[in-house]
């Protein structure tokens, strides 16, 4: 788990090399073990940030060279199958025990074809020596990011935005990305807050050839036709494939920790975890002086239950103000959501550790959220709305305050599911009049959405779950992952996203996916008596703050001045103190203050000017 950032260009290759090294520098944090910048050809120049986690050695360091063809590679994730590639592949022709090498030598022997054989996590950059090309590929899931911008000549890639804006890209603000993020408290992939930068689509590879054409490709994609499977038959296969994932991802030349809440998703990885391999297992849990967001009574039992040294975090206000504008700073693109990871990653990197498994995907894939409740009745409503004079409802949506009837009013005429509008945070109508009336011009709907509202399930449950992945799942929970654990060099496992596993569950019946007796009953299953009763019995809590407390103390002095210091070119400032005072009153959740807080923080940061 690394940064990866290059250049490649038609200019001085001088001034490259001291840009690439920029790029690298700022990532710091990512790869704290190594940093390696070279110009690999006269058009070329690859940097790497290293965090050692497999074959530690010095001769696995990046950029890597196939000496055999002139490859070079630099590459951020994990291949978890790197082993049985080797033997595929023949040991005797590699000279590290990396997991690097092994995606040289597939691209080697395969070529594109390779791709489809690696399995893990992982963004990478490969220059072919023989046809002077640059290949980059993203995972299945896009659990790595790898972002890219092309102007004129140069084209640029790297691991982070910050990367991207230290070798010289503009910090010119995205219109896109800026009306996705107030919509969704983050910013819709494909787009970021910076004009002209991309994400590359998870499992996707673009290739740009010497004389400057690109060809991009999807090298996976999930078969969504559903199973012939029985009950027992679909526990039973889900069972064998979570314990597969876990401890395939167990896989490392350091210990490996857990992130353990008191619930259902984390403590079922850690009953499946291997407790015999060299370094041991561990868990880290944050813990609260609130009764109503603590569990560490429920984490406890499942590492008693799974014999592993248990670490906890007590969080108070005092911790969090003293790393707040640290925490602050790791946000390389700002979200609603990643302090909380932020904070269990502090815990965990404290200990020493630098490799831990997350239970994200949980609830996404095996059915949380009381069984996709919220996103089903608006669906439900869609259908019955339609039926309704769109004028009146329009006329409602322009005079209500509510945003939940916002929501209902713009049923009638949404162009796509009302999925996409249950997860909306602020409507338009809000947007609007946050933002000076110009700047909301951008239509990115159909580009991030359009092609996942095509594609239709005939199982609703695995239609939402589908949606989930390609949406919130993606540019919420896997960015802040990523962004929160790599600013303290922590890798951070999914195994719940493992691409068989999510292939499989989105082709199980929903019926075989819930249980009116126990959440998630096929996670259950395959953690055995391993799972405490107390984890599947007691209510359910998503990772969350008490947000409400840290406003009073910790972040006071900041949200004061973001939402009574008066507006800018951006905002629009008695808007914000309306905004301010409905949450004071009890009418506005915290999240939309987090949101607005932490997007003027970012923008502070990075001076950005207005997009033109």
């Amino acid at each position: 788990m690394c940064g990866i950032a290059g250049i490649y260009h038609h200019s001085e290759p001088e001034k490259i090399l001291l840009r690439v090294t920029a790029m690298t520098k700022v990532m710091a944090h990512r790869g704290p073990d190594g940093e390696g910048v070279r110009t690999v050809s006269d058009r070329l120049c690859l940097g790497h940030r290293r965090l050692a986690i497999i074959d530690l050695l010095p001769e696995a360091a990046q950029p890597m060279q196939d000496a055999d063809n002139g490859n070079w590679l630099v590459f951020n994730g994990e291949i978890y199958n790197y082993r049985e590639l080797r033997k595929e592949l023949g040991e005797k022709d590699f000279r590290t025990k990396s997991d690097t090498e092994a995606i040289l030598k597939a691209y080697a022997r395969w070529g594109e074809d390779g791709l489809r054989r690696l399995d893990g996590i992982f963004a990478f950059a490969l220059w072919d020596a023989a046809n002077r090309s640059l290949l980059l590929a993203r995972d299945a899931l896009g659990v790595k990011p790898l972002y890219i911008y092309e102007n004129g000549g140069e084209f640029l890639f790297a691991s982070e935005v910050r990367a991207l804006l230290a070798g010289g890209v503009p910090p010119k603000l995205d219109l896109a990305g800026l009306d996705g993020y107030l919509a969704y408290g983050s910013v819709q992939e494909p787009f970021t807050l910076i004009d002209g930068v991309r994400s590359l689509p998870p499992g996707h590879f673009l290739r740009i050839e010497e004389d400057g054409h690109r060809r991009e490709g999807r090298f996976w994609e999930p078969d969504l036709t559903q199973l012939a499977m029985n009950e027992a038959e679909s526990r039973e296969e889900v069972a064998r494939l979570l314990r597969r994932a876990v401890r395939s991802q167990q896989l490392a030349d350091v210990p490996v920790s857990v992130f353990l809440s008191g619930g259902i998703d984390s403590a079922a990885i850690l009953a499946c975890m291997d407790k015999t391999v060299p370094g041991g297992v561990s868990a880290h849990t944050i813990i609260f002086e609130d009764a109503n967001f603590d569990e560490r009574r429920e984490a406890a039992l499942a590492a008693k239950a799974n014999e592993v040294v248990h670490h906890e975090l007590l969080l108070d206000g005092a911790t969090v103000r003293a790393h707040a504008t640290q925490a602050l700073e790791a946000f390389d693109q700002p979200s609603v959501d990643g302090l909380n990871t932020w904070f269990v990653s502090l815990a965990v990197r404290q200990t020493g550790c630098r490799c831990a498994l997350s239970g994200v995907g949980g609830d996404e894939l095996f059915v949380g959220y009381n069984g996709f409740a919220n996103p089903r009745r608006l669906m439900a409503l869609q259908k019955w709305v339609r039926h309704c004079p769109a004028g009146l409802l329009h006329t409602m949506a322009a005079a209500t305050t509510s945003e939940k009837l916002r929501k209902m009013a713009r049923l009638a005429d949404y162009p796509a599911s009302a999925y996409f509008l249950a997860r909306q945070i602020f409507s338009p109508e809000l947007r609007q009049s946050l933002m000076a009336p110009r700047l909301c011009e951008a239509d990115w709907r159909d580009v991030c959405f359009g092609p996942l509202d095509s594609v239709a399930l005939s199982d609703e449950i695995a239609q939402i779950s589908f949606w989930e992945l390609r949406t919130y799942m993606l540019s919420t929970l896997l960015r802040d992952t990523d962004q929160m654990g790599m600013a303290h060099g922590l890798e951070i496992r999914v195994p719940l996203l493992d691409r068989q596993l999510v292939e499989t569950m989105l082709r199980l019946p929903s019926r075989h996916k819930l249980d009116s007796r126990i959440a998630k009953p096929l996670l259950v299953h395959a953690a055995g008596d391993r799972l405490p009763p107390e984890c599947v019995s007691h209510p359910k809590r998503g990772f969350v703050l008490p947000f409400d407390a840290y406003f009073q103390h910790a972040f006071q002095e900041e949200l004061t001045e973001c939402f009574r210091g008066g507006g800018d070119d951006l905002f629009d400032g008695d808007a914000l103190a309306r905004l301010w005072n409905g949450y004071a009153a009890g009418r506005v959740p915290w999240g939309r203050i987090w949101l607005v807080f932490t997007l003027r923080n970012w923008l502070r940061r990075v001076n950005s000017p207005l997009s033109k």
